[in-house]
């Protein structure tokens, strides 16, 4: 392939930094959270309507989708010095992309957001604006960035409520009621722990390749307790999708699955307190993606079937 400089065209340098920063293949994960949670409000609000996924869902998709590639190019800001030292290779650092013109994009989603938004009507507004505001908020570090920094965890809890934000930004799609049932409550926990163990899952790392400028969750509570924490919340997460499916009648075979898809991540995370390696860390890296991706699929099949 050829080498993409300063000189090639902006379409491929930008593709050049999706596939660094925001790959495509995160398409996949965020389309089958969107999917699942869609077609579960869809079931519990309008259940005597037929689900078709149509192109106000495609654009509902797209708006829910570039709402977190805000959050990247947000990131990309708040993080560009600390990322020129620690990643000096990256097509943002090379100055292939710049982040003017991430900001030129960050407003073409905004405007993209918006316009969706207004089109779906009733409540819909309301609770992307909701979900909006908090992500500014998230990006100015609620405003007390030095104590938040000098403690991850608090860090990682108090960005990780956009997710249950952005669950009920989709819930006001399908309902214009602000009572908020158990239903949705297992809904937004579910994803709201998966995102987590997502986020601590992608922050391991073994002590010889830590570094003293980059936060990670390993650093703190070491390569075996940070991949523990993830097992813990990816629990979670199959525990609120098993009292969500048994408030409406489970199917015992999808239970099945469920346990069958977190064997992996358990044996990984037994090896990681015995003899973390860095082969271990980035196998248990992807049994947290498989687990958290099975969660979804499941929660897709059991409302598939209802």
């Amino acid at each position: 392939m050829k080498q993409i400089t300063i000189e090639s065209p902006f379409i491929y340098r930008f593709i050049a930094y999706l596939n660094e920063r925001f790959p495509i293949a995160l398409l996949l994960g965020f389309f089958l959270s969107f999917w699942g949670i869609d077609l579960a409000f869809h079931k519990l609000y309008n259940y005597d309507v037929a689900y078709t996924f149509g192109w106000l869902q495609v654009s509902n998709f797209f708006s829910y989708y570039t709402l977190f590639f805000l959050v990247r190019i947000f990131d990309e800001h708040k993080d560009y010095d600390v990322d020129c030292i620690n990643h000096p290779q990256r097509v943002l650092q090379r100055g292939l992309i710049t982040l003017k013109q991430l900001q030129l994009i960050a407003v073409v989603c905004i405007l993209f957001q918006l316009l969706v938004a207004i089109n779906n009507g009733g409540n819909v507004l309301v609770f992307w604006a909701l979900a909006f505001v908090f992500l500014l908020l998230m990006t100015k570090e609620f405003f007390v960035p030095i104590f938040l920094r000098e403690r991850l965890f608090l860090y990682m809890v108090s960005h990780s409520f956009l997710t249950p934000l952005t669950v009920l930004w989709i819930r006001s799609m399908h309902t214009t009621t602000f009572d908020i049932t158990v239903l949705d409550v297992w809904i937004a926990l579910l994803f709201w722990f998966g995102g987590m163990a997502f986020e601590v899952g992608r922050k391991i790392r073994i002590p010889a390749e830590e570094s003293p400028t980059e936060d990670m969750y390993s650093k703190l509570i070491g390569t075996g307790g940070a991949s523990l924490l993830t097992t813990i919340f990816s629990l979670l997460s199959t525990a609120c999708l098993y009292l969500l499916m048994t408030a409406l009648n489970v199917e015992p075979y999808l239970v099945s699955v469920l346990v069958i898809s977190l064997i992996p991540m358990i044996i990984l995370c037994t090896t990681l307190f015995r003899s973390p390696s860095k082969k271990a860390v980035k196998l248990f890296e992807l049994s947290t993606l498989a687990s958290y991706l099975t969660v979804e699929i499941v929660l897709i099949i059991f409302f598939s079937l209802k």
